[in-house]
């Protein structure tokens, strides 16, 4: 019963932390500017990986419209043995626009693997406040110009290495709270995927005050699309992602 009780635990920790700006350098050689437009719309899915098992998957989409209006969705669904304790989808939607060819974040909400586990953000510049609602609890925060969301720093990330930028610093609404995130590079990397290997860059991000961090790895050829995600907890690595397939999209 114990041990059932320590996997039903790690499995909901494990998917609720998928549902996955700063100073500009030289960028390393492979690291070049992408060719194209920076943000094209695209859908995505990854396999998230405990160890050497399958454990759920992650299907992202960037849709635009006309406007210029982008959402970001993102929902991971359990899969094998997981589905026994883990059976709602985890989910996270940012609307954003761009301003100065970074994200405007317009709204932000997502839900968690258990019941009451949600979190929806509405940016409000016009009167420097940011209303946040993290479980029930809501709480106004100081807007500035560049607070992002979970979901808008990815794209943030993909927009700034697209054009030749090194970001180290990001700010974010999270939980309630306002937190700072650093970014730095740790190197270039070879990733193999279903549909061909990549060339990628791999980047450090942690949280400031926080024991745990990240290892991503971007693909200059996919518009620094990422292609793997490895989560670090306490200094061991409690899953990864990675990239199953992925399609471009046309802007509606």
């Amino acid at each position: 019963m114990a041990n059932r009780l320590r996997l039903k635990s790690a499995l909901m920790a494990l998917l609720a932390t998928v549902s996955m700006a700063g100073a500009a350098t030289e960028m390393p050689p492979v690291q070049q500017a992408a060719t194209g437009p920076a943000l094209q719309p695209y859908w995505a899915s990854y396999k998230v990986l405990r160890g050497k098992k399958k454990v759920g998957v992650s299907k992202v989409e960037l849709t635009a419209d006309t406007d210029g209006l982008f959402v970001y969705r993102t929902k991971v669904s359990a899969r094998g043995l997981a589905r026994l304790f883990v059976r709602r989808d985890i989910t996270g939607e940012s609307h954003f626009t761009l301003e100065n060819n970074l994200p405007f974040p317009l709204s932000y909400h997502s839900t968690g693997a258990k019941k009451g586990d949600t979190q929806s953000i509405v940016f409000d510049p016009s009167n420097n406040e940011i209303s946040s609602e993290y479980k029930g609890t809501e709480k106004t925060l100081p807007w500035s110009p560049g607070v992002l969301d979970l979901l808008s720093m990815e794209i943030a990330m993909q927009l700034q290495f697209s054009r030749g930028e090194v970001p180290t610093e990001y700010t974010l609404v999270e939980k309630n709270r306002i937190r700072d995130y650093h970014v730095e590079i740790e190197g270039t990397e070879s990733i193999k995927t279903p549909f061909g290997e990549y060339e990628t860059v791999r980047l450090w991000r942690q949280r400031e005050g926080s024991d745990n961090h990240a290892v991503i790895w971007l693909a200059p050829d996919l518009n620094y699309l990422m292609i793997r995600f490895d989560k670090y907890k306490r200094g061991k690595k409690d899953f990864s992602i990675l990239l199953n397939n992925y399609q471009p999209r046309i802007a509606n």
